[in-house]
């Protein structure tokens, strides 16, 4: 369940100094350069063992908290020193005006895309219980209310048909990351439908 106020952020926005944001309801933190804020949504270049890994874009109000301690500043000497942080010179200029905004930005300028959503059970005594879901794969288009994204599996095979993916239940929009990226170069290209 998201804060009734998130941290405010824009003192760190294009500052070029690695924070480690705490998501809401749980255990993974986003580890990163804010470079991109609108007042739903926040851009990073994240960092995952001393490497980038391409970006991500979450919702304003899903962030718990934000620091930068002497561990942020120590990890961020040590990416200094080992010239990882080329992607700060120029990155993507994505719109973060809305959510279909976004997905339509990213979509523009790289072909694939990871879509993180909660979805929510609702039957019996697991009724409160979430799930996330991994949409890795393409954006067919943006509508009233969903996207539809057609993705591929862990084994490079593309869906039979595409997924509509509630706006208000996508979490994270993950681009030019190594894992999608690895992917991407290895599938047989895109059915058409």
């Amino acid at each position: 369940m998201p804060k009734d106020t998130p941290p405010d952020l824009r003192p760190h926005l294009n500052t070029n100094q690695l924070i480690r944001v705490t998501m809401n309801g749980s255990d993974t933190a986003i580890l990163g350069f804010l470079l991109g804020l609108s007042n739903k949504l926040a851009m990073f270049h994240t960092v995952d063992d001393f490497d980038p890994d391409g970006f991500v874009i979450v919702r304003t109000e899903d962030i718990e908290s934000v620091q930068r301690t002497e561990f942020e500043t120590h990890w961020q000497t040590l990416l200094e020193r080992e010239g990882a942080l080329a992607g700060l010179n120029n990155p993507p200029k994505i719109n973060l005006a809305t959510l279909p905004d976004a997905l339509k930005s990213v979509a523009a300028q790289y072909p694939h895309m990871i879509v993180e959503s909660e979805e929510f059970e609702g039957e019996g005594e697991d009724e409160d219980e979430t799930w996330i879901t991994f949409h890795l794969g393409v954006l067919l288009g943006t509508h009233d209310g969903f996207a539809e994204l057609h993705g591929y599996d862990s084994l490079g095979v593309w869906a039979e048909k595409p997924s509509i993916v509630w706006y208000t239940q996508i979490t994270a929009v993950k681009f030019d990351s190594r894992y999608a990226n690895t992917f991407w170069k290895h599938i047989p290209a895109r059915p058409q439908r």
